[in-house]
């Protein structure tokens, strides 16, 4: 790690304790958008949300997934993901 990643991880661990120190005085979730960048010509979107969670509530925990390359078994393009909507 250089110079330059380690004081942009530095520089997140206060916005990480004041999300979740919000959602710890009453919100039900908090969220922060760390960065918005272009990769290969999408624009993607880096956030940090913290949520408040029942004892009994089921957590899932998502792990990373990186596609190889943005084609199919057949080499054939993908599909663009469809746009997820909130409610």
């Amino acid at each position: 790690m250089d110079d330059r990643q380690r004081r942009w991880l530095d520089n997140l661990a206060p916005r990480i304790r004041a999300i979740i120190d919000r959602v710890g005085s009453g919100a039900s979730s908090s969220e922060h958008t760390i960065g918005v960048r272009r990769i290969r010509g999408r624009r993607v979107r880096l956030r940090l949300i913290a949520d408040y969670v029942d004892d009994d509530e089921e957590v899932i925990v998502s792990r990373p997934f990186d596609p190889p390359i943005d084609a199919d078994t057949r080499g054939a393009p993908m599909r663009k993901a469809r746009r997820t909507r909130r409610l």
